[in-house]
């Protein structure tokens, strides 16, 4: 089964290594930030980073996560050691190596470019029995999401070199209009049409009350 890449940059590369992970039973929390820390190296000095950090001589970095112990004198402000994430992107890492090395592509000169951890599907309850509510021996129901992998080596020269192209097509595809863009164009002002005749009688406003007493009025 083919995959669609989460990295639409990579279809436009001619040289580049990819691996991709379904249903990965690891942390979500660190397996982002191992995807931080790792991404710009090559792939020899992101394994040797996380050997360091499941061997808990290097914490992990913990930028995006609130309450998490300082590691004193380790040069960040929070971190920890997570064996277990570390371990399995190794393995991740390790498959890179071995997909570039089957196109006959030069792993040393490649670097991560493309790391992203998303959830994945659900697992089933963990211990449920309907009868017991949940619970199987005082221990509660628990449902797991496990998660996707991908990670994209390849050369930083041609990441760059396609976001110039992106650039360059981008201009010169022209602009369409919309259908309201004629609505919003400013109107001018009407001209003030005078409807009034220049032979029509004209009406003395400052008639004398006097003139218009019936003769046949009481005095």
């Amino acid at each position: 089964m083919v995959l669609k890449s989460s990295y639409q940059g990579a279809l436009e590369m001619k040289q580049y290594a990819r691996v991709q992970i379904l249903n990965a039973n690891i942390s979500p929390k660190y397996a982002r930030a191992i995807g931080i820390k790792i991404k710009g190296k090559t792939i020899k000095e992101a394994i040797k980073y996380l050997q360091n950090v499941a061997a808990q001589k290097k914490p992990l970095p913990l930028t995006k996560v609130r309450k998490v112990a300082h590691k004193k004198g380790a040069g960040v402000a929070s971190g920890r050691y997570p064996k277990k994430t570390s371990d399995a992107i190794i393995k991740y890492l390790k498959q890179l190596r071995a997909n570039a090395d089957a196109k006959m592509l030069d792993t040393d000169a490649f670097r991560i470019i493309h790391f992203v951890a998303n959830p994945g599907n659900r697992t089933k309850w963990s211990g449920y029995f309907k009868a017991q509510h949940g619970k199987r021996n005082g221990n509660p129901k628990i449902r797991t999401r496990q998660q996707y992998i991908e990670i994209i080596a390849g050369s930083i020269e041609a990441k760059d070199n396609v976001k110039k192209a992106r650039l360059i097509n981008k201009k010169q595809i022209p602009k369409l209009k919309t259908k309201g863009s004629n609505i919003k164009q400013k109107t001018k002002p009407r001209d003030v049409i005078d409807f009034k005749d220049d032979n029509s009688p004209k009406v003395s406003t400052s008639a004398n009350i006097t003139d218009f007493k019936d003769d046949n009025s009481p005095k």
